[in-house]
């Protein structure tokens, strides 16, 4: 699907530039924002990756798009930079979106092969979002059963909403998993 497939006809869209964004002096109103900087969590993920052998890299690619659906009595702004990492020997990708005009954290997204590396990157990903990341494992590890036996569950925890999706491997493949952390957008 595209940007706008789902948008009643007559709907505006509007794009708009990452300098046209910083004129306005806001936050989009269409995501939830972190209490955190997408540049400060960076220092801490990639302090982190050094840990990560064989599983990291810190090479990356940048992409934002900024965009507004005016519905004529109410307008939505989406304004997104995101951060992609592509995992080395193919064990993922890694992407971390935020507000193009704030910087504040929008939502952390990976898929991962394996089990164990989706638990090693969800706990440094909780210590990276300055919180202790082993508190979180066992309820993690419990989720994750769920995720397994259902195929995908969703569950809040100190404030972060927590999506997981359970891909089963095919032919050898080892299983994949899908994480999106969120804040709640309504809280």
């Amino acid at each position: 699907w595209e940007i706008g497939d789902w948008v009643d006809p007559g709907t505006k869209e509007i794009q708009y530039t990452v300098d046209e964004v910083m004129a306005m002096g806001e936050e989009c109103t269409a995501y939830s924002h972190m209490d955190l900087d997408w540049q400060d969590f960076v220092v801490s993920f990639e302090g982190h990756a050094d840990e990560m052998d064989p599983y990291h890299t810190i090479e990356y690619s940048e992409s934002t798009e900024n965009w507004a659906y005016d519905y004529g009595s109410e307008v939505d702004t989406y304004f997104m930079t995101s951060r992609s990492y592509d995992l080395e020997l193919e064990a993922g990708y890694y992407v971390m979106n935020w507000d193009t005009y704030s910087g504040r954290l929008h939502s952390l997204d990976f898929d991962v092969y394996g089990k164990e590396q989706t638990e090693y990157y969800f706990v440094q990903t909780m210590y990276a979002l300055q919180m202790n990341g082993e508190e979180f494992r066992d309820e993690f590890r419990k989720q994750i059963s769920v995720a397994e036996d259902e195929g995908y569950v969703f569950y809040d925890t100190e404030g972060y909403e927590i999506y997981i999706s359970y891909f089963d491997g095919v032919n050898d493949e080892e299983s994949s998993y899908y994480i999106s952390i969120t804040k709640p957008f309504y809280e």
